[in-house]
């Protein structure tokens, strides 16, 4: 066996092993269900008929972003972009499940409640799922990320969710949900040092993408600190949502990166 077909076995050797880690760990885990307190969002004025006016509207950064990014992918700049059409597979489920998230995440702050929760959260899973494949293919392999990989990971997302569901009378279980976010998070920075021949994906662009993910993460357990900071003109969970579509417009300009490098 060729030397460099054993490190790159080795080294996703590596990446299966934390998952690994990861599953037993939550598995090992209470059930984490949805604290009866995640609800009591601190926004919750109504404007032009519409509860929760804030946290319903700032979703709508998700929509825009997401059409962006099919429009990018699918027109004509995907066949400068990409070297085989097929390679666009995992943006485009990436970027549609974006777009899910504006209807997803509206009704649920529309009447927040842990129904509606699962319909936010499933978009949110899909998309983690689409971006992380979309790294696996670009720095492992396309035909063994786009056509293997991202359907397990899809089909993991998905489980996850489902696993939730059923034990939404208990309040819900967020283990696997929670897994689906740490993993992408703690791994991608490894992918990129582990193999750093790239065609589509950036380093640069993947730490500001994880960055404005942990300022989202850390203005969303602020909510009610930082609408008390800033004299209750907007919450931390309002900004959660536009923060969090800055690592939307992210994936774009590194798309879009890649144009101006092959030109």
């Amino acid at each position: 066996m060729p030397m460099k077909s054993l490190l790159n076995k080795k080294k996703i050797g590596i990446l299966v092993g934390i998952l690994i880690v990861l599953i037993v760990g939550a598995l090992l885990l209470a059930p984490l269900p949805v604290d009866p307190n995640y609800h009591n969002f601190a926004a919750r004025r109504s404007i032009w008929g519409i509860p929760n006016f804030s946290d319903v509207a700032s979703n709508l950064p998700f929509g825009i972003f997401g059409l962006m990014g099919l429009w990018l992918v699918l027109g004509s700049s995907g066949r400068t972009i990409f070297k085989a059409r097929y390679h666009a597979v995992p943006y485009v489920i990436f970027f549609g499940a974006v777009c899910a998230i504006t209807i997803g995440s509206s009704h649920y702050h529309w009447a927040p409640a842990n129904g509606p929760l699962f319909w936010d959260r499933l978009p949110i899973a899909i998309a983690f799922m689409g971006l992380f494949a979309a790294f696996l293919a670009d720095r492992i392999g396309q035909r063994v990320g786009i056509f293997f990989l991202m359907p397990l990971l899809i089909l993991f997302a998905s489980g996850s969710m489902l696993w939730d569901l059923g034990h939404i009378r208990q309040g819900g279980d967020l283990r696997f949900y929670a897994l689906v976010q740490i993993y992408p998070i703690i791994t991608l920075p490894l992918l990129c040092w582990l193999f750093p021949k790239s065609h589509y994906t950036t380093t640069k662009h993947m730490l500001l993408m994880v960055g404005w993910y942990v300022l989202a993460k850390i203005l969303e357990v602020l909510d009610w600190s930082t609408y008390d900071f800033l004299g209750g003109v907007v919450s931390g969970h309002t900004l959660k949502h536009l923060v969090a579509s800055m690592s939307v417009f992210t994936v774009i300009l590194m798309l879009k990166s890649r144009i101006e490098r092959r030109n």
